[in-house]
């Protein structure tokens, strides 16, 4: 699988090989063997990811993490099968670290997980689901 990793926000650093890195090992440990797929990682800003929340789920505001499965598209002749892309905020992680009290790579780490297991089908929707994705979610960080 390809892992194209962007990062078009200026306002906080971020490590794209790490992100790159543990985007491989979500897949790797979700048994994920997407031969000739493309994943997309967007590293974005406040701004743009709130737009993206509008458009896509009509609500206002930031969001931290957004995950577009690309599974039911049509192949474009001659290119890879997208398999997906997750768009994140940086500067959401940077302010959820502040009040957590972690580092923002280690946040944006996490946003990068979880997209990636939405994608793979994990739902948070309901308390149960949560939990479950949730618990994979640190499992892999670990």
């Amino acid at each position: 699988m390809k892992i194209n990793v962007t990062n078009e926000q200026k306002k906080v650093r971020v490590y794209l090989k790490k992100v790159e890195r543990v985007a491989e090992r979500t897949l790797k440990r979700e048994l994920v063997s997407l031969a000739g797929c493309e994943l997309n990682l967007l590293i974005t800003d406040n701004q743009r990811i709130a737009k993206l929340h509008w458009k896509h789920m009509k609500i206002k505001g930031p969001t931290d993490v957004m995950a577009f499965g690309m599974q039911e598209g049509k192949k474009i002749t001659g290119s890879r099968s997208i398999f997906g892309d997750v768009v994140l905020s940086a500067e959401t992680a940077k302010q959820m670290a502040q009040k957590l009290g972690i580092g923002v790579q280690q946040e944006v780490e996490r946003y990068v997980v979880h997209g990636i297991l939405h994608l793979l089908g994990y739902r948070d929707d309901t308390l149960a689901r949560a939990r479950v994705m949730h618990r994979r979610q640190e499992e892999i960080l670990r």
